[in-house]
Parts: C-alpha cells; sequence; structure tokens
C-alpha cells in the first residue's frame, strides 16, 4: 500500500511501507483503485471533507516551527479508515524512510484500539 507524503511547498512523494521511494509507475494500481495513506506535513487539512478526499492544507508562511505537525489517514478510496495527528521534530521527517514505519503503526494501532474491534458484550 502506498504512502503519499504532502509536503507544505506543494510537491508530493510517494513510498511503500517500508519507507522505499516509489517510480510512478510502482504502486499506481493500489493508488488508483483507493487503497493509500494519506500523510500531510506542516500544516492540518482543511476540516470540511475528508482527509482521503483532496483536502486543501493549510500551512502557515515564515519560519519553521520547531516540530511540524503531521496527520495521517489510512484511506480506502474517499472514505478515511483511521487517522492521527503527531507533532515531529524536522530531523525524525527528514528520514522518511524511518517515519514511514511509525505512521504504519500509528494507525495499525487505531484500528486495534477502535471501539469497532471490541467484541459484542455477553448477555446473561
Amino acid at each position: 500500500m502506498p504512502f503519499l507524503f504532502h509536503f507544505p511547498d506543494g510537491h508530493l512523494e510517494t513510498f511503500d511501507d517500508r519507507g522505499n521511494a516509489l517510480t510512478e509507475a510502482g504502486g499506481t494500481s493500489d493508488v488508483d483503485s483507493g487503497r493509500r495513506v494519506e500523510v500531510y506535513i506542516g500544516g492540518l487539512p482543511s476540516s470540511t471533507g475528508s482527509l482521503c478526499g483532496n483536502p486543501t492544507v493549510h500551512v502557515s508562511p515564515g519560519a519553521e516551527p520547531a516540530g511540524a505537525n503531521v496527520v495521517s489517514a489510512l484511506c480506502d478510496r474517499s472514505r478515511t479508515v483511521v487517522s492521527f495527528s503527531d507533532h515531529v521534530r524536522p530531523r525524525v521527517l527528514a528520514a522518511t524512510r524511518s517515519y514511514v514505519p511509525r505512521v504504519r503503526h500509528l494507525l495499525l494501532e487505531g484500528i486495534w484500539e477502535s471501539v469497532a474491534q471490541e467484541p459484542e458484550p455477553l448477555h446473561e
């Protein structure tokens, strides 16, 4: 499943689940089918719509903060399955290969902690 990193300057980089850069040809089938992880760096997508749609990213101009706000979502087409927000130091983001496993871990943790994963209560 591809990880699409949206940077504040507007460029997009795509990585596999191990943090390896994907070429445009590699991984497009999952993106085309709607299965992907969206990672927005440097600002929060607008509150209108889904993180998995085409949200507008608001980035305040000026100096870089001590840590970047990162918002990520596991997407099934335009539906957000699970998402999280993270405050990350720029040096951590610079090592994208190391940050992708953190994104994967936080999204999986969100799924496992979801109330939808809890068993039905036993009725006596």
